[in-house]
């Protein structure tokens, strides 16, 4: 394995982070003032919490971790129809959709589970699930070859 084919899929989750975070070229004010409020609401929440739920807070960096893995397994899988490569198999596209359900679910059960944390939790995961929706969006047209 060659370090291009390492660092490919490396490559391709930042390239898709910074277009979810531009909003597929709308701008990142689009993205940056939803996210600067979320953080608003995080930082007032977490300054209300005792010590004790502090520590149970790490189970929330479950949330990034779906669209770190959703960007690298879109550029592991990156479909390249220049390249001559085969066309990936229609269920390809089915994990990232799997994803973007998960990062719901998995928001709203850590909010169930943290419960004095919840507007810390429900607003770490809003950030996370539009990052996972706009991840996801890149990585499965990458994935499919089908790009708008």
């Amino acid at each position: 394995m060659t370090l291009d084919a390492i660092l490919a899929p490396i490559r391709a989750l930042i390239w898709f982070f910074s277009q979810a975070v531009q909003v597929g070229g709308l701008g990142a004010v689009y993205f940056l003032i939803p996210a600067a409020i979320m953080l608003a609401v995080m930082a007032a929440n977490y300054m209300r919490m005792d010590r004790s739920l502090r520590r149970r807070l790490p189970i929330v960096l479950l949330l990034p971790l779906i669209w770190i893995l959703v960007g690298l397994y879109g550029g592991v899988f990156w479909e390249d129809s220049r390249a001559g490569s085969q066309p990936n198999p229609a269920w390809m596209i089915y994990p990232i959709w799997a994803s973007m359900l998960l990062s719901f679910v998995l928001t709203f059960g850590l909010a169930a589970h943290l419960q004095g944390a919840r507007p810390f939790v429900v607003a770490f995961g809003a950030i996370n699930t539009l990052l996972t929706l706009g991840v996801g969006f890149m990585a499965g047209m990458a994935v499919t070859g089908s790009w708008l």
